[in-house]
């Protein structure tokens, strides 16, 4: 019955079909690499595009930086310059590198990259 009123749909048994195919369809990906410096990336439910930063060299002196991807500062370096502190370091940071920048993808790049947002609650 249409009556112009907004009802909730969730609890429809279709509503959570249509929701089950779709997680068995679609792989999770939460990170998709255009070059070696940009990359798309899914932080809660919503696809962004960042501009990351590589670790290029030692640097102990410097304080932290921050990642906007992560939302918290990072060390570039371990606190200790010796070979168990790097090991650490790099244990802990395999990739090496932090996000500079980073803003939401338009409804045009998401079409053009077959990606869509969606509430986290959803999977």
């Amino acid at each position: 019955m249409r009556d112009g009123i907004l009802k909730r749909t969730d609890r429809h048994p279709e509503v959570r079909k249509r929701r089950e195919e779709r997680k068995r369809a679609e792989p999770d990906m939460e990170r998709i690499e255009l070059s070696a410096d940009r990359a798309l990336h899914r932080i809660d439910g919503t696809w962004y595009a960042l501009v990351d930063m590589w670790v290029t060299r030692r640097r102990l002196a410097n304080g932290p930086v921050f990642d906007v991807a992560r939302r918290a500062y990072i060390q570039l370096g371990p606190g200790v310059d010796n070979d168990a502190g790097w090991y650490w370091y790099r244990r802990e940071n395999p990739d090496r590198r932090y996000a500079v920048a980073k803003r939401q993808l338009s409804r045009r790049e998401l079409r053009r990259h077959g990606l869509e947002n969606r509430a986290e609650d959803e999977d």
